[in-house]
């Protein structure tokens, strides 16, 4: 509950009051969105508190959202934006704490930093090495 000035109130649905009765909020990681606490969208987050906070804050372009906060991608990969992944180049793919070239004769796309494998080309192709 909290004290609008005049009774003590419910917080409204989703929030938690904060002790002494002066406010309701939100978790860390959620915002208020009209009517209710909300999700921070993956990429983002929030320190949560006063439920009248209606954003949440992106993580930079080199730093990923591991599930509780904003992490530094790996040494190797590049940031794709909005904070979701870090990414090996093409013709990389993911081995153990860095990105590594293709074996000769394979390929990748690149992509998310967890991809562990290239696709080697079939017996009657070669790798030109660059498509």
């Amino acid at each position: 509950e909290y004290w609008d000035g005049s009774a003590c109130v419910d917080c409204p649905t989703g929030t938690i009051g904060t002790g002494g009765g002066t406010l309701c909020a939100c978790d860390a990681n959620e915002y208020w969105a009209a009517s209710a606490c909300q999700a921070c969208p993956v990429g983002s987050f929030s320190a949560g508190g006063n439920a009248t906070s209606t954003s949440c804050t992106s993580c930079s372009i080199d730093e990923y959202w591991d599930g509780s906060a904003c992490v530094d991608c790996p040494t190797g990969t590049i940031g794709t934006g909005g904070g979701t992944l870090c990414a090996c180049d093409a013709n990389e793919y993911w081995a153990a704490s860095a990105c590594q070239a293709c074996p000769v004769g394979s390929f990748s796309a690149g992509g998310n930093a967890t991809s562990t494998s290239c696709t080697s080309c079939s017996i009657d192709e070669y790798w030109d090495g660059s498509a």
